[in-house]
């Protein structure tokens, strides 16, 4: 167990998750919860300097308390849904709306999906402006091309709300999307919709997805449109694509499914690469700082080509931290760092602690700052290849430690060899990011281009040939797994 005595961050976090939690199951009982935070901030100021004689324990407790209902009043600001503008309370009579694309475009056989922010909403003979996001489907023949970030669009209709499961254990997709602020869905037809112009809300998005597009152009020119391009895509860019059932089943029954998604761990992958290219301006005092701007900078500009997934969010905002305290010379403490990472993520985004990927990864954080030292104490190998592969070993121990009942309760499978296969995995998708990233260091120049491409279709490959054979070991996984929230808990604890 932890001691979080000497961790303010991380206590502070723990008591601000348990108030957005809090809000999470008992919305109506939270609802006045501004004052409470107004109530015992007051409390809290006037105790801290009027009330000499009270005591540090009813100080923490005043304070926690603030920060607990902190957390709810959060959750509550950031519902959409309670807000008096969303267009969900006009939709009842609506004939039409205009909605601006807010997201990238997901490409599949069938349609092209997107969220889209609705700026208005046509009632009565007249436009009121709205805000709120509705999940919209083109229909198939539409190109993702004609279809861009920053798109408005006139639309016939109204959105309509996502229905509740209909069969017992089916996944409920309308809780899902409620988890990112998204009540509503919209299906078109052709000539349902008319395009009225291209204005970005943001111009960091624009351009990200800008080079999210380029990027992807030059991995499907030198890789061709197959499932190596596909997993490529996803392992450097984090580009959603469509798998083949059998891929994603490999990949899940040797515990290796993250690495199909842009994670903490790649973001840890492009810091290391900058400290060992950028070290030596960190031994000149004069030119320190460069090296402490462009590592900032690059992880920034990582996070954002990668559209800042949950847990690459995290790792970039701890390095950042990690990067800053250094900058101005002040040593941090990892858990403080991942608590203070949690606590700033979810005061922007609340809903975020309900993200698989933001739980697997400060959860795989925490085992490793906890219990990696403490098993790789054990053994102290002497040879260089043996430290790194039992580092390795150590890591994925460490982190299947404390993700593993999440995984049993989201997946509802263990994979067997998940140890022996990470070891592979690891090492493997290592490769693949750093030859991704010289593949988009030298794309102006075709001969290496193509070169570096051949090289990395070759590479993703032999990583997919690997998942189907681990598929195909007797018992690779145990499935049909069913926990429930305080069985977890109890796993936890």
């Amino acid at each position: 167990m932890i001691a979080v005595a000497p961790y303010p961050f991380l206590r502070l976090s723990v008591f601000f998750m348990a108030g957005i939690v809090a809000y999470l199951h008992l919305p109506s009982v939270f609802q006045y919860s501004k004052l409470f935070v107004l109530v015992l901030g007051i409390a809290y100021l006037l105790l801290y300097f009027f009330a000499r004689i009270a005591k540090e324990l009813v100080l923490g407790i005043v304070a926690f308390l603030f920060v607990f209902f902190g957390g709810a009043w959060i959750c509550e600001r950031n519902t959409p849904i309670l807000d008096v503008r969303h267009f969900s309370h006009f939709a009842q009579d609506a004939t039409a709306y205009i909605g601006v694309i807010d997201d990238e475009i997901v490409a599949k056989p069938r349609s092209s999906s997107t969220y889209m922010r609705v700026k208005a909403i046509h009632k009565q003979g007249k436009w009121l402006e709205t805000n709120g996001k509705v999940l919209v489907y083109f229909p198939a023949r539409t190109s993702d091309a004609n279809l861009k970030y920053g798109d408005y669009f006139l639309i016939k209709g109204k959105p309509q709300e996502v229905e509740c499961p209909k069969n017992p254990g089916e996944f409920d997709f309308k809780k899902h999307l409620s988890f990112k602020g998204i009540y509503h869905r919209h299906f078109l037809y052709q000539g349902q919709w008319a395009w009225l112009k291209n204005e970005p809300p943001s111009l960091l998005w624009k351009y990200a997805f800008i080079y999210r597009e380029i990027f992807s152009r030059f991995l499907r020119n030198a890789m061709g449109n197959n499932q190596e391009f596909a997993v490529a895509s996803m392992l450097i860019l984090g580009i959603r694509q469509s798998l083949d059932t059998e891929l994603l089943e490999a990949y899940s029954a040797a515990g290796a499914i993250h690495v199909l998604a842009v994670s903490g761990m790649h973001v840890g992958l492009i810091f290391s690469l900058l400290q060992s290219l950028l070290g030596i301006l960190r031994k000149n005092r004069k030119l320190a700082h460069l090296y402490y701007a462009l590592a900032f900078l690059a992880i920034w500009f990582f996070g954002a080509i990668t559209a800042f997934s949950p847990s690459v969010l995290r790792a970039v905002v701890m390095c950042s931290v990690v990067l800053i305290g250094e900058w101005v010379g002040k040593k941090g403490n990892l858990y403080n760092t991942l608590g203070f990472t949690a606590f700033i993520l979810l005061f922007f985004s609340p809903y975020m602690i309900l993200n698989v990927g933001f739980q697997l990864s400060f959860m795989a954080v925490l085992g490793i700052v906890f219990f990696q030292p403490k098993i790789a104490s054990l053994l102290q190998p002497k040879w260089k290849l043996a430290k790194w592969t039992w580092d390795i070993t150590t890591i994925s121990m460490a982190a299947q430690l404390t993700t593993f009942p999440l995984v049993l309760f989201y997946f509802h499978q263990f994979p067997i060899y998940f140890l022996v296969a990470n070891l592979w995995v690891i090492w493997a998708s290592s490769l693949i990011l750093y030859v991704g990233i010289l593949f988009f260091a030298v794309s102006f120049w075709p001969t290496c281009q193509m070169l570096f491409g051949l090289i990395l279709k070759n590479a993703v490959a032999g990583l997919n040939a690997s998942m189907y054979y681990v598929l195909h070991l007797p018992g690779s996984v145990v499935s049909t797994l069913s926990f429930d929230t305080w069985e977890i808990v109890t796993l936890y604890l």
